[in-house]
């Protein structure tokens, strides 16, 4: 049963967290590359797209909902 918890939370999470990183390429001016950004900057990219997902499936408990 928590292998089914953490794969249909995980799963979600990560598809999120890849829109998130390709919206970016649509912005005007566009940031800097993934890579090229200093870790702080990645580490709070990641700690907000964590803090909003967690807040949605909180919210809609439903984590496909939470992605949108």
């Amino acid at each position: 049963m928590l292998g089914h918890l953490l794969l249909s939370l995980s799963l979600p999470l990560f598809i999120g967290l890849v829109f998130s990183l390709a919206f970016e390429a649509l912005l005007s001016p566009r940031p800097a590359p993934l890579w090229q950004r200093p870790m702080a900057a990645n580490v709070i990219h990641l700690g907000s797209w964590l803090l909003l997902f967690g807040l949605f499936t909180l919210l809609l408990q439903r984590p496909w909902f939470a992605v949108v």
